[in-house]
């Protein structure tokens, strides 16, 4: 199962998990599960979802596939931050630094920057090499 590192946000993600754990722990097969907060998350992250106009299951679905994808995205990016920022990873940098001879120190000090700068740095560097389970399921 997955589980955000970012706990301060409540992602679609797990809006789906509590839904489909509501269906599978039902008491009869026949059970009654609470769908309202679902399609609540549902109309308030998509404004073209917050009607009552038909809409073709399609578009649900490419909407539902890439708001999983820019959960897991975020989450992901949110995680990296947290972990160049993090002590323990300035340790393990200087660590392998000085017990490796192919390699020149990164004078890069993550702990310093800002977010913005940490988050463009993120964008270039480690990001374009990040691929989601979606991405590999979907794009093939």
């Amino acid at each position: 199962m997955w589980k955000p590192v970012n706990k301060e946000k409540y992602y679609l993600l797990n809006e789906i998990n509590d839904l489909f754990r509501n269906m599978v722990s039902a008491k009869s097969n026949r059970g009654i599960f609470n769908h309202r907060r679902f399609i609540a998350r549902i109309r308030a992250g998509n404004a073209q979802f917050n009607n009552d106009e038909h809409h073709d299951s399609h578009e649900f679905i490419s909407w539902l596939i890439d708001e999983i994808h820019m959960n897991i995205y975020e989450d992901f990016k949110y995680f990296i931050r947290k972990k160049l920022q993090s002590k323990e990873y300035i340790k393990e940098q200087t660590k392998f630094f000085e017990t490796s001879q192919k390699y020149s120190k990164i004078e890069t000090d993550y702990t310093k920057m800002s977010v913005e700068e940490l988050d463009q740095q993120i964008q270039l560097k480690i990001m374009p090499h990040f691929k989601t389970w979606v991405q590999l399921l979907f794009e093939g």
